[in-house]
């Protein structure tokens, strides 16, 4: 598959198509804000099982035998982290790799590999022998990846100016290496995003300003498709202060010329900041529909969260596909349920104006409170 992107429409409301190609009568379009939904495919067990891994398997069970399910995952973001994650071993690795993601499971998807370099934020278990440009490129191909990042080492809060810059140097290394690797080994079919990190307008400026000086050195292109923007993770929990970093990115991007030209992806937000995101970047991933239904906590259709306890029924909850095939409640019906709400949302802010959108969440005080930052 080689997955194109091609830019209709800028501000106010970005708006954007990708276009996913398979051959030249197949061409399936997506339209901007696109939303990855985060799954963990290789987990350790054996294709009976799915390939295991709990709460990942229930889903991939219901993603192999329910074709509404396996449409909600048309776009998916998985990391080459879930190695580690599940301690898997050579043989393990073998046995996955036999077929792509997507073979295994049936998928007619835009798969989104990370490179799983948020694990080098202090990991004391940290297997090297996964972590090295060359390995993480054969593990993403492997994988089946329409869309790739380089190894990267995002940057934590607390950590000294001095270490700052110089992850943000492995960093520019590692894209440097990586444009070098696709055209080595001849890599085709798959786009390339460019990991930027910085936690203030002036980091961005540097690792941008920098990494053109090292590509310049090289007698490189640019060569990368797209912009991703990482080292958020510190700032999860303090939507506030994410959306603002995302707006100094946002100006930096413009400085370099970057913001009309490329394809923006921001990684890793909560349910609450889509309405909010949707006016800044291009797509997003998210596991809040996951992780929200481990900690037992459920949305409606505003994303107003709910904890499954003693005072809360289903019965308030106005009742989607999921909810309505799966009568059997466990914890993947209720992950499924949360990102079928989040798909709906992502469609309702693609296909309405401000207004409409301001509206639609003028009760909701959070996705509100965010909105009012952006538009």
């Amino acid at each position: 598959m080689k997955l194109t992107y091609r830019l209709i429409k800028l501000n106010p409301k970005r708006e954007s198509v990708w276009k996913c190609k398979f051959d030249e009568k197949n061409t399936k379009t997506f339209n901007t804000p696109l939303f990855f939904p985060v799954l963990s495919f290789y987990c350790g067990g054996r294709w009976k099982a799915f390939h295991g891994g709990g709460i990942y398997r229930a889903i991939k069970e219901k993603i192999v035998k329910d074709k509404v399910v396996k449409g909600m995952y048309s776009l998916v973001l998985t990391s080459v982290s879930q190695l580690q994650d599940f301690n898997l071993n050579e043989t393990q690795l073998s046995y996955y790799f036999q077929k792509s993601i997507k073979e295994w499971f049936g998928l007619n998807s835009v798969l989104f590999v990370d490179s799983g370099g948020f694990k080098l934020l202090g990991s004391k278990r940290l297997r090297k022998d996964l972590y090295s440009p060359e390995r993480v490129l054969n593990f993403q191909l492997k994988f089946g990846a329409d869309i790739i990042v380089p190894l990267d080492y995002p940057l934590d809060i607390g950590i000294r100016n001095q270490e700052r810059k110089k992850r943000m140097k492995i960093t520019i290394k590692n894209a440097i290496s990586l444009l070098r690797l696709v055209e080595l080994e001849n890599v085709k079919n798959v786009v390339k995003f460019l990991p930027i990190h910085g936690h203030s307008r002036e980091e961005l400026s540097y690792f941008l300003s920098t990494f053109l000086k090292e590509l310049d050195k090289e007698g490189l292109e640019f060569g990368y498709e797209g912009i991703a923007i990482g080292s958020l993770v510190p700032h999860a929990m303090n939507g506030k202060k994410l959306i603002s970093l995302l707006l100094d990115v946002r100006k930096v991007l413009e400085e370099f010329g970057f913001y009309e030209t490329k394809p923006i992806h921001v990684f890793g937000i909560s349910a609450s900041l889509i309405p909010a995101m949707s006016f800044l970047v291009d797509s997003f991933d998210s596991s809040s529909y996951l992780m929200s239904a481990i900690h037992g906590v459920i949305y409606d259709e505003k994303f107003r969260r709910y904890q499954l306890d003693g005072t809360f029924t289903l019965g308030k909850l106005k009742k989607g596909y999921v909810l309505t095939k799966y009568r059997k409640i466990d914890t993947s019906v209720i992950a499924l349920h949360n990102l079928e709400v989040m798909l709906k949302e992502v469609k309702f802010i693609r296909e309405h104006d401000e207004n409409e959108i301001l509206k639609r969440y003028a009760k909701t005080k959070l996705a509100k409170k965010f909105l009012k930052m952006v538009i």
